[in-house]
């Protein structure tokens, strides 16, 4: 088990830093959980126009654009990984997914 000191280190449980490795926000869901996760905020990715995309947390003006264009050029996203063919980065996935958990789960 690690905690994440900041964006690129974590301490496991001997306390041993290790730089570059970040704890999956999703670690504490079972797979029921994370399919619910992941199927609210594709069906909220898919069906938003610009302004609806950008209230989801960690979605701003840009990355809202390149969802779209991802979405007209090629098809709707399938899964939340496809993200990355919109110019998510791990970080930002990690970021992303962190400050979105409550989005089908306390909806």
């Amino acid at each position: 088990q690690s905690s994440t000191l900041n964006n690129s280190t974590s301490v496991d449980s001997s306390g041993i830093h290790s730089p570059g490795q970040t704890e999956d926000p999703l670690s504490h869901l079972d797979e029921a959980g994370r399919l619910q996760l992941e199927a609210g905020l594709l069906a909220a990715l898919n069906s938003g126009d610009e302004k609806k995309l950008m209230k989801i947390n960690g979605i701003g003006k840009k990355r809202a654009q390149n969802i779209l264009r991802f979405r007209e050029e090629e098809r709707p996203l399938v899964k939340l990984d496809d993200l990355r063919l919109c110019g998510f980065g791990d970080k930002m996935m990690s970021n992303f997914l962190r400050d979105n958990l409550g989005f089908v789960l306390h909806a």
